[in-house]
């Protein structure tokens, strides 16, 4: 605030050293994925391992809805996020790994602007059609693209020796 000292004269101090750039979160992650139990069509916050395991269930081997046997993706990439120090997980179930779920899920979380981050952990692993991974990383990708402020860590393909 200027110092008035004499008519038509003030003294205005100002720092030389340019002001620090505001931090943002980026701290929350959304997942979408497989799991034992829990909502459909809508994305929870959970922020602890033991926390998704009331809601969603254990680490134990999946069996999707059609009979197929999956690895649980999902509890492994939730335990990974908690012991990397992660503290803040939304989480979109899906009741198995098909295109129009993955989609679904991830509108759930347009509507959450605190998350910065997007995966979906597991939706390449062995599709019969072939076609699924490719479908999901797609809606991956459309879905950082319209929310312009996010990063998506999209599926790989797994690899095979």
């Amino acid at each position: 605030m200027p110092e008035y000292l004499a008519s038509g004269v003030y003294v205005e101090e100002m720092s030389i050293q340019p002001k620090p750039i505001e931090g943002v979160p980026t701290g929350t992650t959304g997942f979408i994925g497989p799991c034992h139990k829990g909502p459909i069509k809508r994305a929870t916050l959970v922020t602890s391992l033991a926390d998704f395991k009331r809601r969603y269930g254990s680490g134990r081997t999946l069996r999707l809805e059609g009979g197929a046997v999956s690895p649980n993706y999902t509890w492994h990439a939730v335990h990974a996020f908690f012991k990397e120090g992660g503290r803040r997980l939304y989480v979109a179930r899906v009741p198995r790994w098909q295109a129009r779920d993955g989609e679904n899920a991830l509108k759930c979380f347009e509507t959450i602007e605190e998350i910065s981050i997007v995966a979906a952990p597991g939706s390449t692993f062995e599709h019969e059609d072939g076609g699924t991974g490719t479908a999901i990383a797609t809606a991956l990708i459309e879905h950082v693209e319209r929310m312009r402020y996010r990063f998506g860590n999209g599926p790989s393909s797994p690899c095979r020796p």
